[in-house]
């Protein structure tokens, strides 16, 4: 795994464990895949000191990585909706609506009710194990 600073890519710090949140940046990932890498944080080689974060923090919001910056929550979705703007025009009017003040807390409101629900959410891991998922 490419240091935080070392890598050209965004790097996007996603639970692929969490069905919501595998396959939200799954879809980034198939939709420009020379733009994104995709780092599993449940992954038992995941190391969070790569990135200066520790498993808690990483655990509990999105992040992503551009030109060594880190973005965290509803940032780093908007860093990823402006970098698709430039293959996927569409996306670069989302970025700019999401960065207007209220419509930006409406978006974090959102995010936090999300976070707090995740938790309970079925794992990926349980659903294999009941055969829902290969």
């Amino acid at each position: 795994m490419d240091q935080i600073n070392d890598n050209p890519k965004i790097q996007l710090l996603f639970d692929g464990n969490c069905i919501v949140c595998d396959i939200e940046i799954s879809k980034y990932k198939r939709m420009w895949p020379e733009k994104f890498e995709l780092v599993d944080i449940s992954d038992p080689g995941f190391n969070p000191s790569l990135f200066d974060l520790t498993k808690e923090a990483v655990d509990f919001k999105f992040h992503a990585v551009k030109e060594g910056h880190l973005l965290v929550g509803v940032d780093a979705f908007i860093c990823i909706w402006t970098e698709l703007g430039h293959k996927y025009p569409g996306f670069k009017y989302w970025a700019k609506i999401a960065q207007i003040l209220p419509i930006k807390v409406l978006l974090s409101l959102g995010y936090e009710v999300f976070i707090r629900i995740r938790p309970v959410l079925p794992k990926r891991s349980f659903l294999r194990k009941l055969g829902l998922l290969r």
